[in-house]
């Protein structure tokens, strides 16, 4: 009789075989088959797929922001926008961990949070931004950067904040290219 190997939860993604629990960790089967499992139970790919996917979206995907959550982590302003070489860079302060007060006084924290992102939109003479939150970690911050708005033209613009369903809230106005 064959003796089976068993191969850590770190083996190569591409081996053939099946998932189980054995002594409390899981293993993979390195053979095509698997004739008898007296050790633990079976457990589908298709499970730990879906288990891995959950994990892995919980960790990457970034969630768009209300203008509501915004004020309870402390609010949000802009600063004098800046030329680089990329293009005209917009200061925005905000720190959704609820630690600091921007333009309202906290009343959440959020120790597991970061700012992921901040997408800005130009339309006419007005500035929308938005900012996205996801999982902590990675060397990730919770305070938001800058955001980059490319090479507008010059002028006076209104500065709002936006989120889906939302009407957007006026947060400032800035001047770019005098």
């Amino acid at each position: 009789m064959e003796e089976t190997k068993y191969l850590p939860l770190i083996a190569p993604l591409g081996s053939l075989g099946k998932w189980f629990f054995t002594s409390r960790a899981i293993f993979l089967d390195s053979s095509a088959f698997l004739s008898t499992v007296s050790p633990g139970h079976v457990i589908s790919k298709l499970t730990l797929v879906s288990i891995a996917l959950a994990l892995v979206a919980c960790s990457t995907f970034a969630e768009q922001r209300s203008w509501l959550f915004m004020q309870s982590v402390g609010g949000i302003e802009v600063g004098t926008p800046l030329q680089s070489e990329t293009g005209w860079l917009l200061p925005v302060r905000s720190d959704v961990s609820g630690l600091r007060t921007i333009t309202a006084k906290p009343s959440t924290l959020n120790s597991g949070l970061s700012c992921q992102r901040i997408e800005a939109e130009i339309e006419g003479d007005a500035i929308f931004i938005t900012i996205f939150t996801g999982v902590a970690g990675g060397g990730r911050s919770s305070v938001c950067p800058s955001v980059l708005l490319g090479h507008p033209p010059a002028g006076k613009y209104s500065v709002f904040y936006r989120s889906l369903n939302e009407t957007p809230v006026s947060i400032g106005e800035v001047s770019i290219g005098f």
